[in-house]
């Protein structure tokens, strides 16, 4: 492309383009020179941003921010400057094309709270007046709220924007419910809180989150057996059970080896014996990790394990089935099975009875006693050949 095509192709179309494209060059190409530059970081992703920042007037909670037309920051963002928190609660962009300038108010705290998938979430906030007027603080003075009221601008996101009536929050060493919202602006949330009744039951008040039984209990189990073993070059799928509160659920998962040099994991659990020697495999995800021995050895020796799944409970005059799964350092075998059942200490009892059990699937269907006879017992299983065995202690519930 010759130059004469070049300087076509990016002449401006106008006078009034050639001048506000001008203009902004000169804007960026200079402002990084004034007092009042910084680079600020974002509290709500990866971002950057570049832009003056001045006191607006002498509210010391209160600044004017000027940045570059171009640039992606939008209303209700909080930055992190001079180690503050800072929300954006005005952002005007009809400003000639060339830049953008707005209002950011210093944020107080933060609100916490378990969300409806039980995670911890939580936003800055800062606080308004009832007339949404001055906003800030003067040098000496200190802002003035009705007793047991709190006003408060925060982020308009994802999970505030789920927001109700009556969410409730710990912060300044009370609880607070939402009275009010307003989502009328783009990008922000105006609410009003009244104070509320702490309850120590459920909430935390070190944290500060209120309703904190509501938080999801994840745990990991690894299902191979306590310690694996497998052979240079051979391979084992790790069989990993995953629940939320006791039941289960799929969650993403990673797996990590101690040393890849010994044994090596991809990501969906499958382990590669690499060398001779032991290294552990763990399993992590929702905050919550698991991890188990594994020996690479040359020559593999039997190690037989039973497992029993099923419930740990059963109510009076009910049945319930379980499985039995057989293995050999890990990895599961097909084999039949025979069950029975005893008291705790390995007599016999009359808490339950083996209704029926099919060896070939391996499982057994129990029904608990009709005489209201509640404790607990004990339901063994063994392979055909009796050398994998494994246990599970059930408990008879009632009913009331």
């Amino acid at each position: 492309m010759s130059y004469l095509d070049k300087y076509k192709r990016n002449k401006p179309s106008s006078l009034r383009e050639l001048r506000v494209s001008d203009t902004k060059k000169l804007f960026e190409n200079h402002y990084r020179d004034t007092p009042s530059y910084f680079k600020v970081s974002s509290a709500n992703n990866d971002l950057t941003y570049e832009m003056l920042i001045n006191d607006s007037s002498d509210l010391k909670d209160q600044k004017s921010l000027t940045t570059s037309i171009d640039s992606l920051i939008s209303l209700g963002e909080t930055i992190d400057w001079n180690n503050e928190q800072w929300i954006v609660v005005h952002l005007d962009t009809n400003m000639g094309d060339i830049y953008k300038r707005g209002r950011m108010y210093q944020c107080l705290s933060q609100l916490k709270w378990i969300d409806d998938e039980g995670a911890i979430q939580s936003t800055w906030f800062t606080y308004y007046t009832s007339d949404m007027g001055s906003l800030g603080i003067k040098e000496g003075n200190v802002i003035s709220l009705p007793d047991e009221t709190r006003r408060l601008i925060i982020q308009n996101n994802e999970h505030t924007n789920k927001f109700e009536k009556d969410q409730r929050f710990i912060f300044d060493r009370s609880a607070w419910d939402i009275n009010y919202i307003d989502r009328l602006k783009s990008g922000l949330i105006y609410i009003v809180l009244k104070q509320d009744q702490i309850n120590l039951a459920t909430d935390n008040m070190e944290l500060g989150i209120a309703d904190y039984d509501k938080l999801a209990k994840y745990e990991i189990s690894i299902l191979n057996g306590d310690m694996l073993a497998i052979k240079v070059g051979d391979s084992l799928q790790l069989n990993v059970k995953t629940t939320k509160n006791g039941t289960p659920v799929e969650i993403p998962l990673l797996f990590t080896s101690s040393d890849d040099s010994v044994a090596s994991v991809s990501d969906t659990g499958l382990v590669s014996g690499i060398q001779k020697g032991s290294c552990s495999i763990q399993v992590s995800g929702k905050g919550v990790s698991t991890s188990i021995e594994l020996n690479i050895i040359e020559e593999l020796t039997p190690n037989y394990t039973a497992e029993i799944l099923g419930e740990d409970s059963i109510y009076l005059n009910r049945t319930s089935t379980y499985t039995a799964i057989f293995r050999n350092n890990g990895s599961e075998i097909a084999d039949t099975s025979r069950f029975w059942i005893t008291a705790l200490d390995g007599k016999s009892t009359d808490l339950a009875v083996i209704e029926s059990q099919n060896p070939s699937s391996r499982t057994c269907v129990i029904k608990s006693n009709n005489n209201r006879k509640l404790g607990s017992f004990t339901l063994h299983v063994e392979n055909s050949n009796g050398l994998s065995t494994g246990k599970k202690d059930i408990k008879v519930k009632s009913l009331i």
